[in-house]
Formats: C-alpha cells, structure tokens, sequence
C-alpha cells in the first residue's frame, strides 16, 4: 500500500493562472485555494484557535470611542465589527478584500468585508494592475459560468476614475 505524504510547503503552495473562461487569475491551481485553506483550519482545533488569537491580535483592544460609529448604515456595521472582519479574514486568508459604496456626490459612504473565499482578482493589465475584482459565492461548482460572477471595480481614490466607472455602468 502506497502512503500518502504531505509537507507543509505541498499545502502552502498556490498557483496562480489566468482564467480566460472567467476573466480571474484563478486562486491555486483549480481555483479551491480559500475554501481548502479555510477548511483546513475549521477541521483542526489548533488551527481555529491559532486564527482566533491572530485575529485577536490584529484588530487589538479597537478604538476607543470611535468603535460605535457606523462604517455601513444598511448592515449597521460599527468600526469595531468592521475591524474584526479585517482581522478574521488576514488571519485565515493572509488576505482581504472590502467594497466601498459611494454616494451621489461620488464620495465613499460605506464599506464592507467582502468573504475571502467569495473574491478572485481579475486580468492584470499592462502596468501590472488588477483593475476588477470577480465576485462569485459559487466558485466550487463544476460547471461555474461568467454569468455567476460579479465584478467590481479596485478602489481608486480619485473622484474622476470613479465618476467614469459609474458612468461605465448605467
């Protein structure tokens, strides 16, 4: 009988392709990297506690009073909840991803923690940018389509870019 064996560097290694099909740079080699990872550590108790403590660590003791304000009126989501979304999703997933809402004055007016395991980023151009993110809660099914995925525009700070990226959309 032939043994299995695994390294932490098997586990660890990610590939990273560019997906034609979907227009993502798929996430390890068959696009499953976040949700393995993240049921890797939900399977194992030392694996859960270890994140837990990370993320413990990474959103500290909050801000004070600052914790109460309200960073997405729709989910009432305060500073401090927002922050341990941050932490909890570093600490899982050494990454993030969080969507800024605008208002009509192209202004940011709220942010969200999107799931780690939900996001993909989108084709690098030729500044070595990736200007969209693909955003699917889909992305284990065998026959996923582009229509399933959603894709959102990277943050950029200037109200010109963003004006033209809402245009873009209506």
């Amino acid at each position: 009988m032939k043994s299995i064996k695994s390294t932490l560097v098997d586990i660890y290694k990610k590939l990273t392709n560019y997906d034609k099909s979907l227009g993502i740079i798929a996430n390890g080699i068959d696009n499953h990297y976040p949700e393995r990872a993240d049921r890797f550590i939900n399977n194992s108790v030392t694996a859960k506690t270890c994140a837990k403590i990370m993320a413990t660590y990474l959103a500290g003791k909050g801000f004070g009073e600052a914790d109460t304000i309200i960073v997405d009126k729709k989910s009432k989501t305060t500073l401090q909840k927002f922050t341990s979304n941050i932490a909890r999703s570093l600490s899982k997933q050494r990454g993030v991803f969080i969507h800024v809402g605008y208002n009509a004055n192209y202004k940011p007016s709220s942010y969200k923690v999107l799931p780690y395991t939900h996001c993909r980023l989108g084709k690098k151009d030729d500044l070595n940018y990736n200007g969209k993110i693909g955003v699917s809660d889909k992305w284990e099914e065998a026959k996923l389509k582009k229509e399933d995925i959603s894709f959102l525009n990277v943050f950029n700070p200037k109200e010109e870019v963003v004006r033209s990226q809402i245009e873009a959309i209506k």
